[in-house]
């Protein structure tokens, strides 16, 4: 920078300060006298770059405020056509009001969708919102639920985070959404299980050893009392299943506004029959079958799938 007519260096600072956006602490600590200042830098330096894959957390997170605002006015919005790319990719937790503000760049919820590739984890939970907003609210839980039926196994888990959040600005109760839960995941269970009426035991493949798992870890057992049977629920322990699953995935899903998810308590009971009442036609006698001769689903196993070996001829 240019001297001017500074003599020395502390001159030469109050040259530099004096009509500038820069204001002095002490401790020679510089700042921005409005806030605006930073958020007008913060959007020059987001337009002037494609967020890759472990960008697009940051820039979730910095597109609020003063910063979204700026870029609204954004000369070119062309630039932001290119921000899906590696939004399937992005490794951290997304802000729902990120997917917002590239539906509203882009001209749609349906343009977004279709800048994301057919595989991509986020496009299952942008179709929720349809061509309305992507925000929380209104009859979001119904759909939530619908699609945590998916055999998609961190699906299930982003759904389930996206669920705890509508059900804190819904102030639904667990006692409504327990039952749900637990009937989504005897469902995911038993649609992919093999029943045994002889038996009275259930068998799974492989690919279906997680949702055995899962169900296992958050239904602890199904108990008869006086006058009924009730399914008694760890929701502690599926909300720790979940935190573990996508933290190895790398991914998750949050709001800027803070808010404190749903609190699942670790040990809930409701009864066994709301639970068949909210499974498919065509497994509710299934597992009233098989809950009548176990009280857990310790009788649920994975099949094993011998691999043949074949032996080389001899010449």
């Amino acid at each position: 920078m240019p001297q001017g007519e500074a003599a020395d260096l502390e001159a030469l600072k109050r040259e530099y300060l004096s009509g500038s956006i820069l204001e002095k602490k002490s401790g020679d600590i510089y700042y921005f006298g409005h806030r605006s200042f930073a958020e007008f830098l913060v959007a020059e330096r987001l337009v002037s770059k494609v967020p890759g894959p472990s960008g697009q957390p940051i820039y979730s997170r910095l597109v609020r405020d003063g910063v979204l605002e700026f870029l609204r006015d954004a000369p070119d919005r062309q630039v932001f056509c290119a921000w899906p790319d590696t939004l399937s990719n992005a490794v951290g937790t997304i802000h729902l009001e990120y997917f917002s503000f590239l539906a509203e760049m882009l001209g749609g919820n349906a343009a977004l969708r279709s800048a994301l590739p057919t595989t991509s984890i986020w496009l299952p939970i942008l179709e929720l919102f349809g061509d309305g907003p992507i925000e929380l609210g209104g009859d979001l839980e119904v759909h939530i639920l619908a699609a945590m039926r998916t055999e998609h196994n961190l699906l299930f888990f982003l759904l389930l985070s996206l669920l705890q959040l509508q059900s804190t600005v819904k102030q639904i109760k667990p006692d409504a959404a327990i039952p749900a839960i637990g009937a989504i995941l005897i469902d995911r269970l038993f649609s992919r299980a093999v029943y045994d009426d002889a038996s009275r035991k259930a068998s799974v493949d492989r690919d279906g050893d997680e949702a055995r798992n899962l169900a296992q870890a958050a239904i602890a057992e199904v108990k008869s009392t006086g006058y009924d049977r009730v399914v008694r629920f760890r929701g502690k322990r599926l909300i720790q299943e979940k935190e573990e699953r996508l933290r190895l995935a790398g991914t998750d899903i949050a709001v800027h506004e803070p808010l404190t998810p749903l609190n699942l308590n670790d040990d809930f009971t409701f009864s066994f029959g709301t639970l068949v009442g909210m499974l498919p036609k065509d497994l509710k006698e299934v597992v009233r079958s098989y809950f009548g001769a176990s009280s857990n689903l310790g009788g649920v196993f994975t099949r094993q799938v011998r691999q043949t070996i074949r032996r080389p001829r001899r010449a």
